[in-house]
């Protein structure tokens, strides 16, 4: 009986610092998340990070043939990978890769440019439904490489 006690003592020690870690884990994130929205981003980033976060924008660019985008000696001249830096505080390696693609992409359709204007301030005046999103793209973390545009393209 005494044997039990201890094992039933164990395990629910086990479990509630299981609980416990996990709720301070998700605190500590949300936390991050909301003193870094609207601060310029301190991710420092090296030629293997950036092939990484190109890999969706290029393959996408060939297999999509877009009339309008910008071009890497373009891109190059106008040093775009410092304006990713320094605008790039995305939660999730997807949400880099497809702000790296964006700021690619020269739009020119009113519509879908109101609409993502619409989305941007609605997030920014509705703080608790963008740190929810934003909590559900950090789950997903960032990943160099991580085989989605493959995925997507081949």
């Amino acid at each position: 009986m005494q044997g039990f006690i201890i094992v039933a003592t164990v395990i629910a020690v086990i479990v509630a610092y299981s609980i416990y870690s996990t709720f301070h884990g998700r605190r500590k994130r949300v936390d991050k998340l909301r003193r870094c929205f609207g601060k310029i981003p301190t991710q420092k980033y090296d030629e293997t990070d950036m092939e990484s976060i190109a890999c969706y924008w290029q393959e996408r660019s060939h297999a999509e043939k877009l009339p309008f985008a910008v071009d890497d000696t373009t891109w190059g001249d106008l040093d775009m990978d410092a304006v990713f830096a320094r605008v790039n505080n995305t939660c999730s390696s997807v949400g880099e890769e497809y702000l790296y693609g964006a700021l690619h992409e020269t739009q020119f359709n009113g519509e879908k440019l109101a609409q993502r204007e619409q989305l941007i301030r609605y997030l920014d005046a509705h703080d608790e439904e963008r740190l929810r999103l934003q909590t559900s793209l950090d789950r997903l973390g960032k990943v160099g490489f991580n085989g989605l545009c493959g995925f997507l393209y081949h």
